[in-house]
């Protein structure tokens, strides 16, 4: 595989590298339990070294259950109503990435902009994770108010217009975000 100089010198370490990056791929799939054997052979004449890569990938997991723990409000409904995921699902760190992400973005819309949400997996026989989402709502929020200050060649109506938060309206972090944004351009 390698052969030359010291160009192409074999480096041990960077096969044990590729070894490991093999491994975290199978993971990012959902097989957590993948053992990859690194086979190193010398040529005879000690010219080149020949690498396998023996893998076992292991079952494939998938999702159990899905719970939400702490303070979803109930007038919101079921919280895993609209997850990108669901049991029978394969696991995917990814996708529970997503999910939590989901679940944040749900609160957000309603005024809870300080929400935070965490996940976890826990193992069941099976080769099933259930997947478990801790919620921290905070206080939902409304807008009572938009002042400006410091305007002197901006209109007011101009600052209006570029505003994606409106008065009586849920505190959202996107609105929060866009506004700074849309009000930032003006300046340019």
């Amino acid at each position: 595989l390698l052969e030359g100089g010291k160009k192409d010198a074999y480096r041990p370490r960077l096969a044990r590298e590729d070894a490991d990056s093999i491994r975290s791929l199978y993971e990012e799939q959902g097989y957590l339990e993948t053992q990859v054997k690194l086979e190193e052979r010398l040529k005879s004449d000690g010219s080149a070294v020949e690498l396998s890569f023996v893998i076992d990938e292991g079952q494939r997991w998938t999702i159990g259950a899905l719970r939400v723990e702490g303070d979803w409000p109930e007038s919101m409904g079921p919280a895993t109503a609209n997850l990108p995921i669901k049991s029978g699902d394969w696991y995917r760190p990814l996708d529970l990435a997503a999910a939590e992400r989901s679940l944040r973005d749900t609160l957000d819309v309603e005024g809870y902009s300080e929400a935070r949400v965490q996940s976890r997996v826990e193992p069941r026989p099976g080769h099933r994770l259930d997947a478990v989402f801790r919620v921290q709502t905070g206080r939902a929020l409304t807008l009572r108010a938009i002042r400006y200050t410091g305007l002197e060649s901006t209109r007011r109506k101009l600052g209006d217009r570029s505003t994606a938060l409106q008065e009586g309206n849920p505190l959202t972090r996107r609105g929060k975000r866009d506004t700074e944004r849309a009000l930032y351009r003006l300046g340019r």
